[in-house]
């Protein structure tokens, strides 16, 4: 077992209320997955997550679903992802083939976000190209992927891979992100992605402690 416990695991560090709220130093590759239905805070949540990413690593985030529009402008605004930000970058739609020869340069993308699954139904599932093939040729990329909701799972084979994979899972509902996958304790925490309008729907079931959006900066 010596193999085992002398093995190197990059991890993030994570600190104030990300650290309380997904894990202090969950592992930074692999699969990530947000879901949930619409209009209740997916894009919103993940822009406040990359922006949280950044920090540490760079970022690329496909914006397929909505492009860069007046409301991803808005949303970026609000998460506070400033105008001059050299460590995260976003595209409209890219083919999943682009992004395998964009990945393969040494300065690319440490965490990529692909906004969403339903518009990269078929691509994620490809076997030239497709998500398992992702994870196995780039083992130390973090890919965060969005998909839709449907009967409360995962909406599409592509989704529904992800969340098979995932070690973090953020199923995003009444304006909050309730945290799964494989975060300890952690588990079922419900992060407000709006305070007081996800308090209207969780009402006591919401973590008593409050969680800013905007204090994302990390600690000295």
């Amino acid at each position: 077992m010596r193999n085992v416990y002398d093995k190197k695991i990059s991890k993030f560090r994570f600190s104030g209320m990300w650290a309380d709220y997904v894990s202090p130093e969950p592992e930074d590759h692999g699969i990530w997955l947000v879901y949930g239905a619409e209009k209740n805070g997916k894009t919103t949540f993940a822009l406040m997550l990359a922006n949280y990413l950044r920090q540490m690593a760079r970022v690329l985030y496909l914006s397929a679903e909505e492009g860069i529009s007046a409301s991803i402008q808005d949303t970026c605004l609000q998460v506070g992802i400033p105008q001059e930000c050299s460590n995260m970058y976003m595209y409209e739609y890219m083919p999943i083939e682009d992004l395998w020869e964009k990945l393969r340069d040494r300065r690319s993308a440490k965490v990529v976000f692909i906004d969403n699954a339903s518009y990269y139904k078929d691509e994620l599932m490809s076997r030239e190209y497709g998500l398992l093939k992702l994870v196995r040729n780039f083992p130390e990329k973090l890919f965060v992927i969005l998909a839709h909701e449907e009967k409360g799972k995962p909406h599409n084979a592509a989704a529904r891979q992800a969340s098979k994979l995932a070690k973090v899972i953020f199923h995003i509902q009444g304006l909050a992100a309730i945290v799964g996958g494989r975060v300890g304790n952690n588990v079922g925490r419900k992060i407000p992605i709006v305070e007081d309008r996800a308090r209207l729907y969780h009402g006591d079931v919401l973590n008593d402690e409050p969680f800013n959006s905007n204090n994302n900066e990390q600690e000295n």
